[in-house]
């Protein structure tokens, strides 16, 4: 993004900023030292000479004014998904057979990094007070890993859970699709978020969500 910056300022050549999510001052845990010294030395250069900001929401609007871009320039375009992907979704029976989930089981569905601003460490301990009171639930956490799988393992594995929790690892096209169509809640416990394009796969697949406030998904 200063590469290219720098060079259309050079050449006078107008250029649009969209950010999805990347702004400096949205906090980000493990990350956010190393996003103030880029909002110090780079972003108001950046920001000063673009054409126009792309914001996925009003919250990252507010940002964008916050760094100094004005009003007039900034637009609100929200991630999308291709609807028609979603119209016929594989057999449940596919992903639950695949991870060994029985039909009568329920599928609680995390899609995502796993990644602590994700807030899993807030689902674990929410699932593990479900399963006090109701047994033949499993709960999946599909996605890479990013530094806090086995955190998330050491608090399933001292809560005595870690059998119910099926960690699925990276899944996309139609395995994502499979484990959309099995699930039967989705669930986004994030800490911050920009315009969580998962929110609309799950909606897209005819899912209830329980998202929180950080997710900037005020339509939900």
């Amino acid at each position: 993004t200063v590469s290219t910056a720098r060079l259309a300022r050079k050449h006078n050549v107008p250029f649009l900023l969209s950010a999805h999510g990347s702004l400096p001052v949205i906090e980000e845990r493990g990350r956010q030292g190393r996003k103030i010294i880029f909002n110090r030395l780079f972003s108001k250069m950046i920001l000063r000479n673009i054409s126009g900001a792309i914001a996925l929401n009003e919250e990252e609007k507010k940002n964008y004014k916050h760094l100094g871009v004005p009003d007039e320039k900034i637009d609100i375009i929200p991630n999308g998904i291709d609807i028609e992907e979603f119209r016929c979704l594989p057999e449940p029976s596919e992903f639950r057979n695949r991870y060994k989930i029985k039909r009568d089981e329920k599928v609680i569905l995390f899609v995502g990094r796993i990644h602590e601003i994700k807030g899993l460490d807030i689902l674990i301990n929410a699932f593990n007070g479900i399963l006090q009171n109701i047994r033949g639930i499993k709960l999946v956490l599909a996605g890479p890993d990013d530094g806090y799988m086995q955190t998330l393992k050491g608090i399933a594995l001292e809560k005595g859970i870690l059998s119910d929790i099926i960690f699925t690892g990276l899944l996309s096209g139609k395995e994502k699709l499979a484990a959309y169509s099995a699930a039967d809640i989705f669930v986004l416990p994030s800490r911050s978020e920009g315009f969580p394009v998962t929110v609309l796969e799950a909606c897209a697949s005819g899912l209830p969500v329980v998202i929180t406030d950080r997710c900037n998904f005020p339509e939900i």
